[in-house]
Order: C-alpha cells, then sequence, then structure tokens
C-alpha cells in the first residue's frame, strides 16, 4: 500500500503537511513513468504536488475528484495561456493523479499585486475564455 489510510478529509488535512506519508506513492508514480529524480514537494494548494526530473506529479484525493476531471479538461482544451501540459494520468490505489510539465513562473497569489492593472485585465480575459473552454467540455 502507497497511501496512507484516508477515511475522511480530516484525515486527509491531517496527513497532507507530512512529506512521509507521501513519499511511497510519489516514488511509485515517478517509477512507473521512468523518472529517476529526487522528488520535492511543491506544497501548494489542497491537492499533493510535488516536482520530479522537468515535471510534475500531482495527486488529488478521491475527495476532490471533480478537480482533477476539471483541470484536466482545462488543460486539454487549448487555452492560449501558457498551461502545463500532460504528459501521463492514471490511479494510485483509487487515486487519480496527473503527470505534467512545468511552466516558468510562481503561484498568481504571489505576484498578482506587482502586476500592472493592464496584465491583470489581460490574464483575467484569457483565463475567461479558457474557462469557457472548461465549460464546453463534457466531463461525463
Amino acid at each position: 500500500m502507497h497511501i496512507p489510510a484516508i477515511q475522511t478529509e480530516a484525515d486527509y488535512r491531517g496527513l497532507y503537511q507530512d512529506e512521509e506519508n507521501w513519499s511511497e506513492a510519489i516514488q511509485a508514480i515517478a517509477i512507473r513513468h521512468g523518472l529517476h529524480g529526487q522528488p520535492r514537494r511543491l506544497p501548494l494548494g489542497t491537492h499533493i504536488v510535488y516536482a520530479v526530473d522537468d515535471l510534475v506529479i500531482k495527486l488529488f484525493s478521491p475527495f476532490w475528484a471533480e478537480d482533477y476531471e476539471a483541470e484536466r479538461a482545462v488543460l486539454t482544451s487549448k487555452p492560449r495561456v501558457v498551461t502545463p501540459q500532460i504528459v501521463a494520468q492514471g490511479k494510485l490505489e483509487a487515486w487519480p493523479y496527473l503527470l505534467l510539465t512545468q511552466v516558468p513562473g510562481g503561484p498568481a497569489e504571489g505576484v498578482w499585486a506587482d502586476l500592472s492593472m493592464e496584465v491583470r485585465r489581460r490574464l483575467i480575459q484569457e483565463i475567461g475564455t479558457m474557462l469557457r473552454c472548461l465549460h464546453g467540455q463534457d466531463l461525463a
């Protein structure tokens, strides 16, 4: 068993920060896809995210399987903004994951305040276009 026993969202939240809980699962996914580098935790958001080699492994809890479907739909919708590309996808013990390329930059929350209003408007328009593509996807 690669993933810790998690029965509730509270269990997940209690185990989320502790890297020891996720290292075996991330290593199993990395090996499955021929990655050899040392995984490095990217402590962002709700899901388990690691960088390995020049790719990102994003492991989604079954509690938020709809997040996996939504992200997969957005990333395959060919948005006009630069987004990670899906290299592979799968499941490990009923936990869906995406193997993604990395894009340059950092989290929006770290740079938003420094952007000009013109750049913010352009980004919002591009995000709106991407969301329209998402809403046009049949996720069933």
